[in-house]
């Protein structure tokens, strides 16, 4: 070999040994694998309202239901209270009123609100209303009218019979009433023609007959 043929040889030699070596590079390069999705979905948890301490808190107090009165039994007719013939000997000139509407906030009112019964007799002369109310309440109401009533209005000894019978009188304004506890019963008269308890003995001694045969 010629001096001038040896540097072609030692390039032809260099180019096949970078040659070589880039495959053995490529041939020790790892396989590219599969690539994973870049969103995965993930299930969100829905939030959940706590109080503090770790506690649910409830939606809403509970409500306390309304106390309801001791109702007791229905209250009598108010032909059993007072017949035509007992109101004729009261006073001829009363008429009957049906269906009658008690005064707000009155006695006879709260006497309705204890399935009690409530009659109305109208003088065709002056106007003026004889209401009567009977009511037959539980024991626990019956005993706290007969406290406000101690409290509220006189004793009617003219009216009683101890200890059978307990009543009290009180006039307020124009109209006096009076109040009888009698066998687990309660009655309620008034009249503004009631000016003591004395007015009131012939229509009690008849409504106390007539409830209690009823």
């Amino acid at each position: 070999m010629t001096a001038s043929a040896l540097p072609r040889v030692r390039t032809v030699l260099f180019t096949a040994l970078v040659v070589g070596s880039l495959g053995l590079l490529s041939g020790c390069a790892p396989e590219p694998g599969p690539t994973s999705p870049t969103d995965s979905p993930s299930a969100t948890a829905s939030p959940s309202i706590t109080a503090p301490g770790g506690t649910e808190q409830p939606s809403g107090e509970p409500t306390e239901p309304a106390e309801l009165p001791d109702l007791g039994e229905a209250g009598p007719e108010c032909g059993d209270v007072l017949s035509d013939d007992d109101i004729y000997a009261y006073n001829p000139n009363f008429s009957a009123v049906a269906s009658p509407t008690p005064a707000s906030d009155s006695l006879l009112e709260r006497a309705a609100s204890l399935d009690g019964t409530t009659c109305r007799w109208v003088n065709n002369s002056s106007g003026e209303a004889l209401d009567i109310a009977v009511a037959v309440p539980g024991e626990t109401e019956l005993a706290e009218l007969r406290d406000e009533a101690e409290s509220s209005a006189t004793p009617a000894p003219a009216l009683s019979d101890p200890p059978a019978v307990e009543a009290y009188f009180d006039r307020v304004g124009d109209v006096g009433t009076g109040q009888v506890f009698a066998d687990g019963r309660w009655i309620v008269l008034s009249d503004a023609a009631f000016l003591e308890a004395g007015d009131l003995e012939e229509l009690v001694a008849t409504v106390l007959a007539n409830v209690s045969a009823a």
